[in-house]
C-alpha cells in the first residue's frame, strides 16, 4: 500500500512543499518552439509508418510475443505445421525409396529386366 506524501516523515515534506509552491520559474519559450516540436513529432511518425518490411515484421512480432497466451499459441501452431511438413516429406521420401529399392531388387534378380521399370 502506498503512503501519501503527508504520511511520510520530514524526509519528503520539504520536497512536497517545494513542488506545491507557486514560485516556479517561468522562462518564455524560444520563438517557433512549438512548431519545431510538432515538426519533430510528425517526422518521427512518418519514419515509423514508412519503416521497412523487416522493421514492420519485427515490431509486429514484438507485439505478438508481448502476450504470453498468444505467443504460446503462435509457437504451438508453427510447431504443428513443422511436424506436419516433416511427416509429409518423410512419407514421400519413404515411398520414393521403396520404389527405388524394388527396382534395384528386380534388376539384381533379372539382369535383363527393363531399367525403365
Amino acid at each position: 500500500m502506498q503512503k501519501n506524501s503527508n504520511d511520510q516523515g520530514g524526509e519528503f515534506s520539504d520536497l512536497s512543499q517545494l513542488l506545491r509552491s507557486e514560485g516556479r520559474l517561468s522562462a518564455p519559450l524560444p520563438p517557433g518552439f512549438q512548431d519545431r516540436v510538432w515538426h519533430r513529432i510528425h517526422r518521427r511518425k512518418s519514419k515509423a509508418s514508412a519503416g521497412s518490411f523487416w522493421e514492420t515484421l519485427a515490431s509486429g512480432l514484438d507485439r505478438l510475443f508481448a502476450r504470453p497466451a498468444l505467443s504460446a499459441s503462435f509457437i504451438l501452431i508453427w510447431l504443428i505445421a513443422g511436424l506436419a511438413a516433416g511427416w509429409t516429406q518423410g512419407r514421400q521420401d519413404s515411398v520414393r525409396m521403396k520404389v527405388e529399392l524394388e527396382r534395384r531388387y528386380v534388376q539384381s534378380v533379372d539382369p535383363y529386366q527393363n531399367p525403365g521399370y
